[in-house]
């Protein structure tokens, strides 16, 4: 299976969130699952990134997007082994959250919203997780980590690695 880059400007990825923003009953199951199946038409199978859009539009936990996945035998869904964030929010970027992501993205070997060649990571960021006064801010899977630091990055890589 290849893998799919997110290039926000790129046209398919442009024809979901045109999709995404003409939804209104965003917190339901099926409109969760007509989220996916769209994702699936436009880039061939349901790409990490879209799992994750879909988890933050129709505000469910990961665990349902990838247990419908399973259910849904006609889904066919990328995946990963772990998914790292960092938050680019103003208050974690006036902490050093850029050099925070630059270190994680050279460590993993993966740029942003990349997926790494054996499948095992996935590099995002997000605007801010709500906890501006622990920041800078890094979610790895379901575990929030604060106060990074540049010191701290090489431990972060290795509990993921």
């Amino acid at each position: 299976m290849s893998r799919i880059d997110l290039n926000p400007q790129e046209p398919r990825y442009l024809a979901l969130r045109e999709y995404t923003a003409d939804r209104v009953d965003r917190q339901t199951q099926e409109a969760l699952v007509y989220f996916l199946k769209q994702a699936q038409d436009i880039f061939g199978l349901v790409p990490v990134f879209a799992q994750l859009d879909a988890s933050e539009i129709c505000e469910f936990d990961m665990k349902i997007i990838k247990a419908l996945i399973m259910r849904f035998p006609s889904l066919q869904g990328e995946s990963v082994t772990h998914i790292v964030k960092v938050c680019v929010g103003d208050r974690c970027k006036g902490r050093g959250s850029p050099k925070v992501l630059s270190a994680i993205s050279e460590s993993l070997g993966i740029e942003v919203n990349q997926i790494s060649s054996d499948g095992k990571y996935f590099l995002k960021t997000q605007k801010c997780f709500g906890y501006c006064r622990e920041g800078v801010n890094v979610l790895v899977d379901n575990q929030m980590i604060h106060h990074v630091t540049l010191d701290m990055v090489d431990d972060i890589c290795k509990k993921v690695k």
